[in-house]
């Protein structure tokens, strides 16, 4: 396969709103940092809420919201009449596709087996046979994308015939299950080959409504277009386990995500947790995909807790939906973080699943806060809210003004003790 250390990537956003009109090109290697990622979330959860109520998606397409628990905002165009158009004068040789709600660890790059920025590995649950093939960098035919854990469901959710361009005579209507579980059980991030994704985008975009029509509701139908897509163009994935951690009942060997790497921390600051990361392995991104929940005793609970067990012990909590639309707002404050020593209780408890969620609540808390701190020293007059005063609550309440509710957040509420 062929190899260079630095290679060009193009950036979309995987949300089909946003993926055709948003595109951010990079030399030599990706070097934006986390707010990348952490603006496009804050944007959306900005501008969804708006473009739904003035009818912006426009007679051309059709909404949904996505499935998100408690309220969560998010929505998928799906598009009825109109063609994707590729951007002009596409001249990267890797283009990568990202879920908006992916938060970067580290640089997204090409490496193969040249020396990285700093520690580096790759995680993948091939076979010794296939260990040949397990590569980070594309070439036309083979895509790099990270594994979910989705399997060859696609093929048995839909009649294949009805979706796969010329019905039966597709390679994605004759797919079989060996082939899918190896090189298609593959999700955001995707990286292709320039040459790949001018054929797949295209194709992708189409099968949005057949596939959707099909599976209503299920908030991976894209997902599953997507595969149908790359097959029909003979197009398969390595499938790589260190791009992003995201779910965190993967197991304790933490199998298809890269919590090998956190599970090894022994400790981590929660008000400064990238320090613990320096000089070490880490995933690419943590993928801010579900609601993550921890107490500060260390209790055991599972991921529908609505309290902790132990006498005393507080529940904190991160969930995407929950972030107050206007956070980006000058007067408004920003996140509450747990304690400090969060993640440390965990550890000490030895409950691997509650420090996993630790992780996710600690590193997405600071990241939104940086990221909308680093908004509010462009866009906001000197004297802004730059407090850390707002906390995240389960479930949804009454969103009308009240003490602990001035902005009328409806799964926030603001400490008024700290807000003076």
């Amino acid at each position: 396969m062929e190899g260079q250390a630095r290679l060009r990537l193009r950036v979309v956003c995987r949300e089909s709103d946003i993926q055709k009109s948003r595109a951010t090109t990079l030399s030599d290697r990706w070097d934006l940092q986390e707010r990348t990622g952490l603006f496009l979330l804050l944007l959306l959860l900005l501008l969804l809420p708006l473009l739904e109520r003035q009818g912006a998606w426009g007679a051309g397409f059709q909404s949904r919201s996505s499935h998100f628990s408690d309220g969560a905002v998010g929505q998928i165009g799906v598009p009825r009449t109109r063609a994707l158009r590729l951007p002009r004068h596409i001249s990267e040789r890797a283009i990568a596709v990202l879920d908006p709600d992916e938060f970067f660890l580290q640089p997204l790059t090409q490496r193969a087996e040249h020396p990285a920025d700093g520690p580096f590995e790759i995680l993948h649950g091939y076979p010794e046979r296939l260990r040949h093939q397990v590569t980070d960098v594309v070439q036309p035919g083979w895509g790099v994308a990270q594994k979910y854990g989705i399997g060859a469901a696609f093929l048995h959710k839909f009649d294949q015939r009805a979706i796969c361009p010329g019905g039966a005579a597709s390679p994605c209507a004759n797919m079989t299950s060996e082939l899918g579980e190896l090189y298609y059980p593959a999700g955001p991030p995707y990286i292709l080959h320039n040459a790949d994704f001018k054929k797949v985008m295209p194709t992708w975009w189409e099968l949005m409504k057949p596939v959707y029509q099909q599976d209503r509701g299920d908030i991976q139908a894209d997902m599953y277009a997507y595969v149908y897509a790359a097959v029909h163009h003979n197009v398969k994935h390595v499938m790589l386990e260190n791009y992003m951690v995201s779910n965190v009942d993967m197991g304790v060997e933490g199998g298809g995500e890269a919590w090998k790497f956190v599970d090894a921390l022994e400790s981590m600051s929660c008000h400064n947790p990238e320090k613990a990361l320096e000089g070490r392995k880490r995933p690419g991104f943590v993928h801010a995909a579900g609601h993550y929940k921890a107490c500060t005793k260390g209790d055991q609970i599972g991921y529908d807790a609505g309290g902790c067990p132990e006498d005393g012990s507080d529940l904190w909590n991160f969930h995407k939906g929950h972030v107050p639309s206007t956070i980006l707002s000058c007067n408004e404050p920003l996140l509450m973080p747990p304690p400090d020593d969060f993640f440390n209780v965990q550890a000490a408890a030895h409950n691997l699943r509650s420090k996993r969620t630790a992780f996710m609540i600690c590193h997405l808390t600071f990241m939104v806060n940086r990221a909308a701190l680093d908004y509010k020293n462009k866009f906001c007059e000197s004297g802004f809210n730059a407090k850390e005063c707002t906390r995240l609550i389960v479930h949804a309440r009454s969103p009308g003004s009240s003490l602990s509710n001035p902005f009328g957040y409806p799964l926030a509420r603001v400490d008024q003790e700290c807000n003076k």
